[in-house]
């Protein structure tokens, strides 16, 4: 008979990650050394007097029970969870032949929170289900990590990979209900078999191992050309913080530093900055500056990481710049691609709620710990929630100015507050797994293989795509500009003026496209042929509001999504110039104003120098566009028809022939205003493009000499030729 010890981490386990709490009650918390044993565990033998017990043993599926005499022996577990075979389990992989897993052990009824575990091993187990009000037995059910891991699907595989898997366990109710990202159970390295598993869990341990860290860095700097490269020298007049001397020092261009990346606290953001303005003429007076004897609790944690990776010097944006100087501030702002491109990798706080919340796992901030379990020679963990949702959750990601720094990052270190993620633009992992980095790379190890998951901050949306950052052919660039700013207008920002600057740096770094993707006032317009800047800049402003809701930032021009508070997108697809029914002839003409009152055409300007002009420009945009007029519209018996109840924003109606779709960025409080307005001439549909199947038109109110968007207006089998129309010069703000 086997012998072997029973030792669980449930100190703080996955249920007190869905409660915020660290410590469990029913459960003490164990000195180091000692096992964690429930409060409320029952004698064993009065377990197996019971009959309910009985037939929950007899029901564990055949083939991974260990026969009376093969039990572990081990007083911590009770007959059941002794009999379960979990080596075997463990080396089934190629027994798993459906995404649905199969059962391996059937638990009965004992995982319900009312009943007391009959063990350790039941406890473990019944902080691992899945769904706590369950009407049905519990099972144990084993995943083939090849067919059901949410990170890997099955097509373009390469054969080295094919042939390696591994078996990951879930306890689910009877009925089948799994959600796979919630995390699995696998057997964790050192336990024997767990070389031939294609990856394995890994102990998160409560202090950050920086081995693992630099082990990530290390071999994305030796291997990764994508994540090596790094167009632009360090901006003029650069500091970083010497994490050696703690003081802001100049930057060198040799200098190799950190950048953080987290959220400013609500004093930061409301209160006068007396602090920062006296830390920046300090700055200005002596060039090198003392930081403060006491810092935010996550400046002072990526200080000690920066430490722990081997270098010395660390960005971050309230010591680095001094935010008393207007011009400074503006020029550091405009060159935050060229920063966190520069940067060797970028530390992001994505736990707590501001900077005085610190890095789980770094000096003393504590993390949520990993539930893991020993059963005689195995060692069980939980892998956890995968970090991409908990980034998704967590206050950083709901932050604008956050955005940008990780998607401008060639290295991001994200820090959760149960593990730490890494993701370079060629690979991504984190704590809880363990996988030979090599294992998942290319031949020549230059990135992951096509059929894992790329990061979350790749650039696409649908979650996969071959690595290679933004460098892509010029519609596809122009797609993911505005996948970008869809993202990025979800999220929140204290003040409207920087609706712009905090995502500047992601759309000037679509310059390297080829040819160059610029912006003007925020719309992705594509540098190429005149045709090609006339209707990409055309179709840009067919964007909409894709909640509905949104209010005015009077700092910024109407027609563009900058202008707007507001979820703002763009699928209408691109018009091309090859399809039959695009009808150039319909596109309007554009000019840019200048802010001394002259006008540009577009076709006169240098595009790939368009983003870095925005000073120059003003908030105009001057049209010579196709107008519908009134009486076009005389042929439609019905006013608009809002798409959903209560709905202000999106309205639906007939016309000639075919169908609007209206969609506000102001309330439409009564359906015959849009029709009042339009026989008006108070409101006006302007022709932006055609494609195969709509023609979208550009909604403005007049102001006096200006007009001013106020929403986008779609046809379906619009023609053009037999609607009363006019060519008319606007000025639009």
């Amino acid at each position: 008979m086997s012998t072997g010890t029973t030792e669980t981490r449930l100190d703080r386990g996955l249920s007190d990650l869905q409660r915020g709490a660290h410590d469990s009650p029913g459960t003490e918390i164990p000195e180091s050394g000692t096992s964690t044993i429930p409060t409320r565990e029952r004698k064993f033998e009065d377990i197996e007097q019971s009959s309910r017990a009985a037939s929950e043993l007899s029901s564990i599926v055949k083939g991974f029970v260990r026969s009376e005499s093969g039990c572990v022996e081990d007083e911590a577990l009770c007959t059941g969870c002794a009999r379960i075979d979990l080596q075997k389990i463990f080396d089934s992989a190629h027994e798993i032949n459906t995404e649905e897993g199969i059962v391996v052990a059937n638990f009965g009824r004992r995982l319900e929170e009312g009943d007391k575990p009959a063990c350790r091993s039941c406890l473990f187990f019944s902080q691992m289900r899945l769904e706590k009000d369950c009407s049905s037995d519990y099972h144990l059910r084993a995943f083939s990590a090849q067919r059901s891991y949410p990170g890997i699907r099955p097509r373009n595989q390469p054969a080295a990979f094919k042939q390696k898997d591994s078996v990951l366990l879930i306890v689910t109710p009877g009925k089948y209900l799994v959600d796979k990202r919630a995390g699995y159970i696998c057997r964790v390295v050192s336990s024997p078999g767990w070389e031939s598993d294609l990856f394995c869990g890994r102990i998160v341990t409560d202090s950050i191992d920086y081995a693992i860290l630099r082990g990530w860095l290390s071999f994305c700097q030796e291997n990764h050309s994508l994540c090596g490269r790094q167009q632009d020298p360090p901006p003029e007049g650069l500091r970083l913080v010497n994490c050696d001397t703690l003081s802001v020092v100049s930057a060198c261009p040799s200098s190799l530093y950190t950048a953080l990346s987290y959220v400013w606290s609500h004093d930061d953001n409301d209160a006068p900055q007396s602090r920062l303005r006296t830390f920046g003429q300090m700055q200005l007076k002596s060039g090198d500056a003392n930081l403060p004897n006491t810092l935010p609790k996550v400046i002072s944690d990526a200080i000690t990481v920066t430490r722990e990776l081997g270098m010395s010097f660390l960005w971050v944006d309230k010591y680095c710049i001094d935010q008393s100087n207007a011009t400074e501030k503006h020029d550091q702002i405009s060159q935050m691609d060229v920063i966190y491109r520069g940067a060797q990798v970028t530390i992001v706080a994505a736990a707590g709620k501001d900077e005085n919340s610190g890095l789980p796992g770094v000096s003393g901030t504590l993390r949520i710990s990993q539930p893991s379990m020993i059963v005689g020679n195995i060692t069980v963990a939980h892998t956890m929630r995968h970090p991409s949702d908990l980034i998704r959750e967590s206050v950083w990601s709901s932050r604008a100015w956050t955005y940008q720094e990780a998607v401008l990052s060639r290295r991001r270190l994200i820090f959760t507050e149960e593990q730490v993620y890494f993701e370079c633009d060629a690979m991504n992992c984190h704590e809880s797994v363990y996988f030979p980095l090599s294992h998942f790379h290319t031949e020549d190890k230059k990135r992951f293989y096509d059929c894992l998951r790329c990061g979350i901050f790749a650039g696409r949306l649908d979650g996969y795509r071959a690595f290679g950052g933004f460098h892509r052919p010029s519609q596809e660039s122009f797609t993911r500009s505005w996948n970008h700013i869809e993202i990025y207008t979800k999220r929140s920002l204290t003040y409207d003026s920087d609706s712009l600057n905090a995502i500047h740096g992601v759309l000037h770094d679509f310059r390297y496209a080829s040819p160059p993707l610029c912006h003007h006032w925020g719309l992705p317009v594509v540098s190429g042929t005149t045709f090609v800047g006339i209707q990409s800049l055309a179709t840009s402003l067919a964007w909409f509001h894709k909640g509905g809701s949104a209010s005015r930032r009077q700092a910024f021009p109407s027609w563009s999504w900058a202008g707007w508070e507001g979820e703002a997108t763009l699928r209408m697809g691109y018009i091309d110039s090859s399809e039959p029914n695009s009808s150039p002839d319909l596109l309007p003409s554009f000019c840019l104003e200048r802010r001394d009152g002259d006008s540009l055409a577009l076709e006169d300007l240098d595009l790939a120098v368009l983003s870095r002009t925005r000073d120059l420009l003003a908030p105009f945009l001057h049209l010579e566009a196709w107008v519908i007029l009134p009486s076009a519209f005389l042929a439609s018996s019905s006013h608009p028809r809002s798409l959903s109840p209560d709905n202000k924003y999106w309205f639906s109606m007939n016309f000639a022939g075919g169908m609007i779709v209206l969609r506000m960025s102001v309330p439409l409080e009564n359906p015959a205003q849009f029709t009042r307005n339009i026989h008006s001439r108070n409101w006006e549909c302007i022709v932006l493009y055609k494609n195969m199947s709509w023609t979208f038109f550009l909604l403005i109110e007049w102001q006096e000499a200006s007009a001013v968007r106020i929403g986008l207006m779609q046809v379906r089998r619009f023609d053009g030729t037999k609607c009363d129309k006019e060519r008319r010069k606007i000025r639009l703000g």
